[in-house]
């Protein structure tokens, strides 16, 4: 069988209008578009016997196309109870038509309810609830049981875009769903390439590394936002990888007895993680199952807001309707088109400027050496000196700066290949506002980025050097 899946997929030759009441594959007629974007379309559909199922038609001249058929390659035999199941594909004209379960709706919606009711998230015990079920899906995933498309053994899969929105309430449980992004795990660590999103991302996606752990660690930055209502790293792109890679997650908004549970997993090493997502699961729910329920901080952020940097991501395809309640005490239950999120790709250029940090012995080829510390006058202009260390990496190194305060202007575009030093010209308006803050330098070569961080501090002009400026000939 080709990788891709898509030799062995039955073909129509033509393909009906997408229409309320056209049958575009043998024995499912479309009821009702349930949503429609790049990728194409998605609808509701009666099957054979009546039963309900999402039917997603992806464009294969899209960039979502292959991305489809690569996935239906690793996940189209895979079945578990926590897993969304996919009933039959079909490659018909331009299109693939994927038929697969109808579900109720994604938790970001169910946090969006709890919120609605005055929590601060999903309380517990159902978020630990439905954290076990997504963690039994994901450890089923990552098991090296899987045939190999190669036919070369077995084989783990890792699905590398675990967020709220890939998992889904089917009948009283949570499914993880949108295989979009799955990749083959060979060993303990492969490459990783494509497109992710930022905020769920594990650290060692930005050193172009997938393990068999990192699904864990988006599990639980998914569960810091579902049981508090707020994410542990926040603010701009930049900001939200430096977090991911170099500084512990900010975990307040979950109460004091899940703290360390939840650390563990989001571990920078991951090795360091748990054995498994049940394994996080169980001892999370233990922690929780002998207390009475603690009242925390509501967020600040309207939960499910993307923040700045989720423009990396592609807005849901999801698409809800009503349909029955799930559990006593529920409001408004919605159905979901379990068909899932459609992502935006984004080019590993552009992620590595996630700012490198070591992983694991020798895996940086280089590093960035700079003052920590760099106080500037309004008006001045300084020279800071930049020295790399290579490991391994002799060609040019590019540099960029994030975080600029207005008024700040820094030059130095790049360390030539071979040499290991460079001088910033650091300069800072008349205009220039008193501030402080924390530019972050990056340094990128040879498909790997390093950054440091430089905390800069602007003084005010002092009163002599403003009067000059506004051309008075003496100072007062």
């Amino acid at each position: 069988m080709d990788p891709s899946g898509a030799a062995s997929l039955p073909a129509n030759p033509t393909l009906p209008a997408i229409a309320s009441g056209a049958e575009p594959v043998a024995g499912y007629r479309l009821v009702e578009r349930l949503g429609r974007g790049a990728f194409g379309e998605v609808w509701k559909a009666g099957g054979p016997g009546g039963f309900q199922v999402a039917l997603k038609f992806v464009l294969l001249s899209g960039q979502t196309g292959p991305i489809e058929q690569r996935a239906l390659g690793i996940i189209r035999d895979i079945r578990h109870p926590h897993l969304l199941a996919m009933f039959g594909a079909w490659q018909v004209d331009d299109y693939l038509v994927l038929a697969m379960e109808l579900a109720e709706r994604t938790l970001m919606d169910r946090l969006h309810e709890a919120v609605a009711q005055g929590h601060p998230g999903i309380p517990v015990p159902e978020a630990v609830e439905d954290l076990m079920d997504a963690a039994q899906g994901i450890d089923y995933l990552n098991e090296s049981r899987h045939p190999s498309p190669e036919g070369e053994g077995r084989v783990g899969i890792q699905h590398r875009d675990i967020k709220p929105q890939n998992l889904l309430l089917v009948g009283g449980s949570v499914k993880v769903a949108d295989f979009g992004l799955a990749r083959i795990l060979r060993g303990s660590q492969t490459s990783h390439t494509g497109s992710l999103t930022p905020s769920y991302a594990a650290p060692e996606f930005f050193q172009n590394q997938t393990s068999r752990h990192s699904d864990q660690y988006s599990l639980g930055i998914t569960y810091c936002h579902l049981r508090g209502g707020r994410l542990p790293f926040t603010g701009s792109f930049a900001q939200v990888m430096a977090g991911h890679l170099m500084r512990p997650p900010d975990l307040s908004m979950l109460p004091p007895k899940e703290r360390d549970v939840v650390a563990r997993a989001l571990s920078k090493d991951p090795d360091a993680r748990w054995p498994s997502c049940r394994a996080f699961a169980e001892e999370l729910q233990a922690r929780v199952s002998d207390r009475e329920h603690t009242v925390v901080v509501p967020p600040t952020m309207i939960p499910g807001e993307a923040p700045e940097e989720e423009i990396l991501a592609a807005p849901d395809a999801t698409t809800v309707v009503p349909r029955h309640a799930r559990g006593v005490g529920w409001l408004g239950r919605w159905q979901v088109l379990a068909a899932g999120a459609a992502v935006v790709l984004v080019l590993v250029g552009a992620i590595t400027w996630a700012l490198g940090r070591r992983l694991g012995a020798g895996s940086e080829p280089f590093r960035l050496d700079l003052p920590g510390t760099l106080t500037l006058r309004a008006g001045e202009r300084t020279r800071v000196p930049i020295r790399l260390v290579r490991r391994g990496w002799d060609g040019t190194v590019g540099l960029a700066f994030e975080g600029n305060p207005e008024g700040v202007a820094i030059a130095g575009r790049s360390i030539p290949a071979g040499a290991d030093e460079a001088v910033l010209e650091v300069e800072a308006a008349p205009t220039a506002s008193a501030s402080r803050s924390q530019i972050l330098v990056v340094g990128s070569g040879g498909g790997r980025t390093a950054a440091r961080e430089l905390s800069l501090t602007i003084e005010p002009m002092g009163a002599v050097e403003v009067r000059r400026l506004e051309g008075l000939a003496e100072p007062v």
